[in-house]
């Protein structure tokens, strides 16, 4: 059995990785180059073109497609046209067509802060009656309709965001696009690039199609809803057709369920943001369908697909249901070996997914970074933590050390362990300074030098990270 995949989106994308995963040849045509640079399929077996009926008819026969062979529409939802071919040309060679749907975005209606349209037709001809600046992210493929229907002052404050390659560029061009209104990107684009895209440019209105999430129409909707803009959505012409999702397709295709063989990165974060990440880490996330971490870590990392959660029980709910992960990234706090709860999720994902790839990746701890701004050195310290545990006897315990060693380093549950501290080295016979590096490596990173008695009414907040140097204790 022959199968050949007419792709236009992230679904036959992942189809087509799911099949070249377990060994299944399949044919891929796709309508233009940058389709093709993001397959994985061998290049011998894609059509790059877009192809009508008879096309698509002649294409199929010269790599000896007949009755029983599969012919799978993974095409954009929009592209009414190219279902319409490939419908036609399954038909005239007796193939099973298989339809992947894609799952829809929620679209509301005006007065929620989105307004829906049946076509760019009609969309494009109610906007000359509204004010501010435009956001265009349908593409090239209908800017010629978009153009056509607006006024030039419309025009003139619509900026215009599509795939950066020459064709689009030239669609712009002949649209009558400034090229100062051109954003000439390649996606996926996240809540937090979207919100920052329509600030920077001062948008109004998001005109955006019903893509579903993978379509990324979700974070273009959120952050439109955020800086006050009004989201005009064109719904899809295909809502009442069947379909169905790339595992059904893949179980149709083969009679075998889908289990993902999984690769799984296990990376320290550093102190948050993407300022902290090693090189290593950043090229991790930004392969990887999905990245998991504590919102303090992953905050401001932009990604399509993030999850507010650390814990690897909550993880595992996630990607045992959500099967089209297959590149995980799971982000913690400082360095992955140090105090960290990579260790335990190190566990519990090789005892769960035993076949996955799991990679653990060091990140900068705050004990090292900490060290470096004060210009000191760390190989001779004792290094603690009560980050979680910051209770009586922990905290007798690290006092004993303080009092013992020159140098320590301690991670904190917060601002409110350093009076806990202070209480009980204030009025030793040590002579003690304390470093309280607070929120390290970002905007609002603060430093406080003070005794244990000036500890006593420490009241910020944030992540701390404390050095106690001992001036009793000599370096060895």
């Amino acid at each position: 059995m022959k199968i050949m995949i007419f792709s236009g989106t992230t679904e036959g994308r992942k189809l087509s990785e799911m099949l070249t995963e377990r060994g299944i040849r399949h044919f891929v045509c796709v309508a233009s180059k940058y389709g093709n640079e993001v397959m994985s399929t061998d290049p011998g077996d894609i059509h790059i073109g877009r192809m009508d009926a008879d096309m698509m008819i002649r294409h199929m026969r010269s790599k000896g497609f007949s009755a029983g062979d599969v012919a799978v529409d993974a095409t954009h939802p929009y592209a009414d046209e190219a279902r319409r071919n490939i419908r036609g040309a399954a038909g005239e060679l007796k193939c099973t067509l298989i339809r992947i749907k894609r799952p829809s975005g929620v679209v509301m209606t005006a007065g929620g802060g989105q307004i829906a349209y049946s076509s760019m037709t009609e969309l494009a001809m109610s906007m000359d009656d509204t004010d501010g600046n435009i956001l265009l992210t349908t593409g090239s493929s209908e800017l010629e309709t978009y153009s056509s229907h607006v006024s030039s002052d419309t025009l003139k404050r619509t900026y215009v965001r599509v795939i950066a390659t020459v064709e689009s560029l030239e669609k712009c061009t002949a649209a009558g696009v400034e090229g100062s209104h051109i954003i000439a990107m390649q996606g996926p684009f996240s809540y937090e690039m979207n919100r920052a895209m329509m600030i920077q440019y001062g948008i109004r209105h998001v005109i955006t199609k019903e893509s579903g999430a993978n379509g990324g129409y979700l974070q273009k909707s959120e952050a439109a809803k955020d800086v006050g803009a009004v989201c005009h959505v064109i719904t899809r012409p295909d809502a009442s057709d069947e379909g169905v999702d790339i595992f059904e397709a893949f179980r149709m295709i083969t009679g075998c369920v889908y289990e993902p063989k999984r690769s799984i990165v296990i990376a320290g974060g550093g102190m948050g943001g993407e300022r902290g990440l090693t090189k290593e880490a950043e090229e991790a996330i930004r392969s990887a369908d999905a990245l998991f971490g504590a919102a303090g870590v992953t905050g401001d990392i932009s990604h399509p697909r993030k999850y507010d959660m650390y814990l690897a029980g909550d993880i595992i709910n996630v990607l045992d249901k959500e099967r089209d992960i297959h590149k995980a990234v799971i982000l913690f706090s400082g360095d992955s070996g140090f105090y960290s709860g990579a260790k335990n999720a190190y566990k519990l994902l090789k005892d769960r997914y035993k076949d996955a790839q799991i990679l653990v990746l060091p990140g900068v701890s705050s004990v090292s970074y900490l060290a470096a701004k004060l210009g000191i050195s760390w190989d001779d310290a004792l290094l603690r933590s009560v980050h979680g545990r910051d209770d009586g006897p922990a905290i007798d315990s690290l006092v004993q050390d303080i009092m013992r060693s020159r140098k320590t380093f301690v991670l904190l549950s917060g601002g409110r362990d350093l009076p806990l501290i202070a209480g009980r080295l204030n009025g030793c016979k040590e002579d003690i300074t304390i470093y309280a590096g607070r929120n390290l490596s970002r905007e609002d990173e603060s430093m406080d030098v003070m005794t244990p008695e000036e500890a006593l009414n420490y009241d910020k907040d944030g992540k701390i990270t404390a050095l106690f140097i001992n001036e009793q204790e000599k370096d060895d």
